[in-house]
């Protein structure tokens, strides 16, 4: 009887335990926002309410009536028939145990939706039985895809502002670039990049530079820096290139991140803005602004060093007849020509400017009068024999001087402009040397 009582209390004990697990797994079921439903041969049996309140079933009852067919629309996205590639997923499930997919499903009120699906094969007393797990992922799809659609956005703003961006991962001992940054450097796309191959790509008269930039931000320092790229056809790009170091809590560099930029269309506009602002833009002799630069650094080379610099002021003879006789074009034409002619004639160091109308004046470093002399003599005798369009013949008369310790660019073009009123009034077409006079400037520099 003892035993009896003993093995009574055991299977009550037992059923008792099965109970509650049952009880527990009942509402994990019911409590699941999960979607999930038990079918068999096509036909759904059992369902939880997170199912019903998914495909918008507004009664159990109707389970009845519904196969898993009517969970789909006709088609998959990529063109296949749901029933077809449904059923290769069941048999899937059927033979493995289970399968998991993603598959676009369809409620009851027409709304169609991405979801994840999970099937599981049950193997019950009464036979087999499929577990299918739906879950929703439209939230999470569309996440993604705005998501997908900011990094598009962002490369399409990094491209039209030739920018890119880069991480130097120092634990792994690589660069990794953004696809415009390979654009840059003219690298192909994929390449795995080191800080050896990145150096390499620099410019050579620029890769000391860009290493002691990077050793300070090693140190701390933030990395901008400008500088220069050859590509592997000899191109050469210049770029600015900025980033930060970031640290481990015991002080190690980790890895740095930044950006770079294409500024090469920049800098030539730049240079093209500088190079306007310097010269006259119909002779591409430099204008008078550049020649006040350059004569008060000659004042000072003289005054502090000794050298001397020449002078020479150019004036074209009878030059308003030309204008109204064949036109301001072919004036200009001449004007263009002119200046051709002298630039073949000077050295690396001497500068040419208009000085305005059909007037010129030539600055010549390290030169003495004797030397500038010679010059303008020359230049006289080859304007003069030269052959110009339409106008055929023309001359010109010229003035030279050095510059004096107590010079200022007044005075000095003073001294010019005097002479060349004698040249003038000498008979055109001669060159008059105006005798340095030594006497304070009075005039503003």
């Amino acid at each position: 009887m003892a035993t009896q009582h003993s093995i009574k209390n055991k299977t009550n004990g037992a059923e008792a335990t099965d109970s509650t697990l049952l009880h527990r797994y009942r509402a994990a079921f019911t409590q699941s926002r999960d979607a999930i439903l038990f079918f068999q041969h096509g036909r759904i049996f059992d369902c939880n309410p997170a199912f019903l309140a998914l495909f918008r079933i507004p009664h159990r009852k109707q389970l009845a009536k519904l196969d898993i067919d009517n969970l789909s629309p006709f088609k998959q996205p990529n063109g296949q028939r749901s029933d077809i590639a449904g059923n290769i997923r069941i048999k899937r499930a059927l033979n493995t145990g289970q399968a998991f997919f993603d598959w676009q499903m369809r409620d009851l009120g027409g709304r169609e939706f991405p979801a994840e699906v999970m099937l599981y094969r049950l193997d019950l007393p009464e036979g087999r039985v499929l577990q299918a797990t739906v879950r929703d992922i439209s939230e999470r799809q569309a996440q993604r895809q705005a998501l997908l659609q900011r990094e598009q956005d962002l490369l399409e703003a990094q491209r039209i502002a030739c920018l890119g961006n880069w991480i130097s991962d120092f634990e792994r001992s690589e660069i990794r670039w953004c696809e415009q940054i390979y654009q840059m450097f003219g690298r192909p796309q994929g390449e795995h990049i080191t800080h050896a191959i990145f150096m390499q790509a620099v410019h050579p008269d620029d890769r000391d530079h860009v290493q002691t930039a990077f050793d300070a931000a090693m140190r701390g320092a933030p990395y901008d820096i400008v500088h220069r790229v050859v590509h592997p056809d000899g191109r050469v790009r210049t770029v600015h290139a900025r980033g930060q170091i970031e640290f481990s809590p015991d002080g190690q560099a980790r890895r740095m991140i930044g950006t770079v930029q294409d500024i090469t269309e920049q800098k030539r506009l730049e240079a093209e803005l500088a190079h306007s602002a310097i010269t006259d833009h119909l002779t591409g002799a430099f204008n008078r602004k550049r020649f006040d630069e350059e004569i008060e650094k000659a004042l000072a080379r003289l005054r502090r060093n000794g050298v001397s610099t020449a002078l020479i002021l150019l004036d074209i003879d009878h030059f308003k007849p030309v204008n109204d006789t064949h036109g301001h074009d072919v004036g200009d034409q001449v004007l263009v020509e002119l200046t051709h002619l002298i630039q073949e004639s000077l050295r690396v160091p001497d500068l040419l400017a208009r000085w305005g109308g059909e007037e010129f004046v030539l600055l010549l470093p390290d030169t003495g009068l004797s030397e500038a002399y010679y010059l303008a003599e020359r230049l006289r005798q080859l304007i003069a024999s030269h052959c110009f369009t339409v106008v055929r013949t023309i001359t010109a008369s010229l003035s030279l001087t050095t510059l004096q310790s107590t010079d200022c660019p007044h005075s000095c073009m003073k001294r010019l402009d005097e002479a060349l009123y004698q040249a003038k009034h000498a008979g055109r077409n001669q060159v008059i040397e105006a005798p340095p006079i030594v006497s304070v400037c009075n005039q503003p520099h």
